[in-house]
């Protein structure tokens, strides 16, 4: 199975890729490449170099960035399933640009903090606008599993890693379908990691919990 796909939004995000799926040895495999020309992802300056009232933060507006999501899903049995994907955004942090992000994160939080100044404020905001865990690092690698425990309920496990710093969270969960058009689900979110200035080190929390309804109709 051959598929295109592209995408023109009011942001100034283009993309057009190709991807491919197909069954090898009982794996639904998929590869999907595209190209991505995104001129509304911010990257930081150091803020040691920055005097008050600098732009914080430049675009790359003419670039065209490579996007590839390649995995498989599989039926392990009646009862369980497991789906594998790996990401790959060359738009992502990568070195010394990850290192400006954090460094910037927390030198404008400082600043906010012992300040009501409006530029260090504001500077607060448009970095942490721009922290969203799983997005922001250019090798990510996804894993679902799910079992069925008994007719209506099923145990399932969300794994995601960040493959620049082996950062992370899991999370398991149980839900229950028995009603009719709902579904329920209950979990908790926990992240690992090394160190704590990396992609989910940044997490001002060491553990979650959360319940989900789906209503459908």
């Amino acid at each position: 199975e051959l598929f295109l796909n592209g995408l023109a939004s009011r942001k100034k995000e283009k993309s057009v890729g190709l991807g491919i799926r197909k069954d090898v040895l009982g794996f639904i495999v998929h590869i999907e490449g595209s190209v991505v020309k995104d001129s509304q992802r911010r990257y930081f300056y150091d803020p040691s170099i920055l005097d008050k009232g600098d732009q914080i933060y430049y675009t790359k507006n003419q670039n065209w960035y490579p996007v590839l999501t390649a995995g498989f899903n599989r039926m392990l049995s009646e009862d369980s399933f497991l789906i594998f994907e790996y990401f790959y955004d060359r738009r992502g942090f990568q070195g010394r640009e990850f290192d400006n992000f954090v460094n910037s994160l927390t030198y404008f939080k400082d600043k906010s903090t012992q300040s009501s100044d409006e530029y260090y404020t504001q500077s607060f905001s448009e970095v942490l606008g721009a922290y969203t865990p799983g997005t922001i690092r250019r090798n990510y690698a996804y894993l679902t599993y799910s079992h069925r425990l008994k007719k209506d309920w099923n145990f399932g496990l969300r794994a995601l890693t960040s493959l620049d710093d082996g950062s992370g969270f899991i999370y398991p969960f149980i839900s229950f379908s028995a009603i009719t058009n709902c579904l329920i689900e209950a979990g908790g979110c926990v992240p690992f990691y090394a160190e704590p200035n990396s992609e989910f080190g940044l997490l001002p929390l060491e553990w979650s919990t959360m319940m989900k309804i789906k209503i459908f109709f």
